[in-house]
């Protein structure tokens, strides 16, 4: 419940968007931003000025807004639940090698894809 209360002060928010900018970048080995993130104590989460860059330095993805109604309270019993996503400004650079039938969005896909095996499903411990 502290952790939660911590989301709302701006400085935190402030270091969970670098948070998240670094573990994503790492992931997609290419350059992620979140301008900014706003947790309001309504439930809405707010990301502004997102964007991808391929390892090509061309920006793949770009968003102006992304707004997210999220339920507090499931959240403590670890469960989401959204109500809304709102997404405005969306842009997008597609490049489609017809050839090699790949795109350059494709890292991304790969990025979280999950090649193994699939093994018997455990409860999750978060």
């Amino acid at each position: 419940m502290f952790l939660i209360v911590l989301l709302y002060i701006p400085p935190v928010q402030t270091l969970v968007s670098q948070r998240a900018e670094n573990i994503l970048s790492r992931k997609l080995n290419s350059e992620v931003n979140i301008g900014a993130l706003n947790l309001n104590f309504f439930g809405n989460l707010v990301l502004k000025d997102v964007y991808i860059i391929d390892p090509n330095n061309i920006k793949v993805f770009e968003v102006d807004k992304i707004d997210v109604n999220i339920l507090i309270l499931p959240l403590l019993l670890k469960k989401v639940h959204l109500n809304h996503i709102i997404i405005s400004g969306f842009k997008s650079a597609m490049e489609i090698d017809p050839e090699l039938k790949t795109t350059n969005l494709d890292f991304i896909i790969e990025a979280f894809s999950n090649n193994k095996p699939k093994q018997e499903s455990k409860q999750s411990s978060w």
